[in-house]
């Protein structure tokens, strides 16, 4: 009994406890929070306010918690004594560096020393970027009769004023001086800023000049004039929007007292042009691309070499890919790489190396090396449906090259006709073509002139399969008899192979064409009989006539 009264007495104690702590507890209620939707990048900080109310007990609320989610900065905010039943407007430093983009958001956290529940205030405030009106960083500083001229010129797919990523893109700027004086160490420079920002792009851009965003000029005599011309291919990073391109002519270390920046080729202002950047569709045929420009060309190998290319390639389509697919193709030299690229988002670039080993049988000449991308891709189907252009680059091939045996066909040929003068002679010509490869050859006669006319070939072009044989007939009129000999002549490839042929050809048919020479003793024995014959019935014949005509008849 004892032991259950003491176990009561501690069940009250605690309940008494957690009221009187509950009665001092401070209660935190936050309202009217006021923020501003955005600020500029170059602002530094902002301030947010909110009405922070205290139902309880006083206590003194701190926010040392309070922590930035987004962007690079800090939030200020001093400790605070709340009363019982007292509101207070509470003011926030948000403080950043300049140049971010983007939002800057967070979370205010009011805690009241542990003296009951927290309060949070998220906030998320939009960073926006101060449009760049002029390019002379102190404005345009003694600058009459210093004429600035600005040709810009898109030798890629877009227009002069419409970019897409990768586009081939010159700035030739020309400084006139019409001063009384002549003007020194002069220097051009070039800048692209997106609208809203204060951001020069211009050093992100992939150069092909020899100078990038500016160079030197030196002294302008007066009445004379000096001119650049930049060169770059727009940075595949970029994100669709307008842009403004700038340049300017300044004095090296003294722009605050001579810069010049206006021009009347500019669309905007006389002091800039505005540029419009598209990304590729992605399902159109360039949304992938190989810089082969970037090569060292024509690319220098011998036969029997080693050859890596190093190519960067580039996203410049408006959708990610899952993956992409590189291919280095040249048949005659037996190159087929493929090269896979996982994970390959808008603006991603990558180097890939493809290797191969010139063929020691390879020809001394000027090769094309044509990669191509495949995009849009299905797993489901492992395929692509999407196949790029080709980016061709220049591989010259010179050196320690072995001439391959070249492949001679085989001919042949036997005759359709009779040899001899008077008739038509037909020779069929019978090649087998010997390579691994179709061939197509020209068939033609030589050394016939003096013993006979070539009528015709028929066909003077026979198209063979390799491994397979084909047929030509050549058709002469004899002109001469005796033991003959003429080449038939076949072209292929750029090589030519002969085959002599002899032939003999006879007299004209007749009883005794060409004489008795050619009949041997037998001949003479049987054409002399003949002739006997032939006057023994002529002199009989002559008799007969002379008997009857002695008889006299009435």
């Amino acid at each position: 009994m004892k032991y259950k009264n003491s176990f009561g007495i501690v069940g009250m104690l605690a309940v008494l406890f957690l009221t009187l702590s509950l009665a001092s507890a401070a209660s935190l209620s936050v309202s009217n929070v006021n923020a501003p939707s955005s600020v500029l990048s170059t602002a530094g900080s902002f301030a947010i306010t909110f009405n922070l109310t205290n139902s309880g007990e006083a206590t003194n609320v701190g926010f040392a918690d309070s922590v930035l989610t987004s962007a690079t900065g800090s939030i200020s905010i001093p400790t605070t004594e709340l009363l019982a039943n007292q509101s207070k407007i509470i003011t926030s430093t948000i403080t950043f560096s300049a140049g971010q983009s983007g939002i800057i958001a967070g979370n205010i956290i009011a805690d009241p020393s542990g003296l009951g529940a927290s309060q949070t205030i998220p906030f998320s405030v939009s960073i926006t970027q101060q449009s760049l009106t002029n390019f002379c960083k102190s404005g345009v500083k003694n600058a009459s009769d210093l004429d600035l001229s600005v040709d810009v010129k898109n030798n890629g797919e877009g227009a002069d004023d419409e970019w897409l990523p990768f586009d081939d893109v010159t700035v030739k700027i020309t400084l006139d001086n019409n001063k009384d004086v002549k003007v020194s160490n002069m220097v051009f420079e070039i800048g692209v800023f997106k609208d809203g920002s204060t951001k020069n792009y211009a050093s992100s851009m992939i150069w092909v000049s020899d100078d990038e965003v500016k160079t030197d000029i030196g002294t302008i005599q007066d009445g004379d004039s000096a001119d650049y011309t930049f060169e770059f291919k727009v940075d595949p990073s970029l994100t669709d929007g307008d842009y403004r391109l700038f340049v300017k002519a300044y004095q090296r270390s003294k722009e605050d007292l001579l810069c010049q920046d206006k021009s009347s080729d500019f669309s905007d202002s006389d002091s800039y042009s505005t540029i419009s950047l598209q990304r590729e569709d992605a399902t159109g045929d360039r949304a992938v691309v190989v810089d082969v420009d970037a090569l060292d060309q024509p690319i220098n190998a011998g036969c029997g070499d080693q050859v890596i290319l190093s190519p960067t390639i580039y996203n410049i389509g408006d959708e990610d890919q899952d993956q992409v697919k590189v291919s280095l193709y040249n048949k005659e030299l037996g190159i087929n790489i493929e090269k896979t690229i996982d994970s390959f988002n808008q603006g991603d670039d990558t180097t890939e190396d493809f290797t191969f080993a010139v063929p020691s049988t390879a020809s001394e000449k000027l090769y094309k090396l044509s990669f191509t991308t495949s995009y849009d891709y299905r797993s489901s189907t492992d395929t692509y449906r999407k196949t790029s252009r080709t980016f061709d680059a220049q591989l010259k091939v010179a050196g320690n090259c072995i001439a391959p045996t070249p492949v001679v066909p085989v001919i042949s040929a036997n005759l359709l006709s009779a040899a001899k003068i008077g008739e038509q002679l037909v020779v069929q010509v019978n090649i087998k073509n010997t390579g691994n490869k179709t061939e197509n050859y020209v068939v033609s006669s030589e050394n016939h002139d003096s013993w006979a006319q070539l009528v015709k070939v028929e066909p003077q072009i026979v198209n063979i399969a390799a491994g397979s044989s084909g047929t030509a007939t050549i058709t002469f009129n004899p002109t001469v008899a005796g033991q003959k000999s003429f080449n038939l002549k076949v072209l292929y490839s750029g090589q030519t192979a002969t085959q002599p042929v002899s032939v003999t050809i006879a007299e004209k048919a007749g009883l005794f064409a060409g004489g008795f020479g050619g009949l041997g003793n037998t001949g003479l024995y049987v054409v002399s009989g003949i002739v006997l014959l032939l006057i023994i019935i002529v002199i009989v014949l002559i008799v007969k006539l002379a008997s009857s005509g002695s008889k006299e008849e009435f």
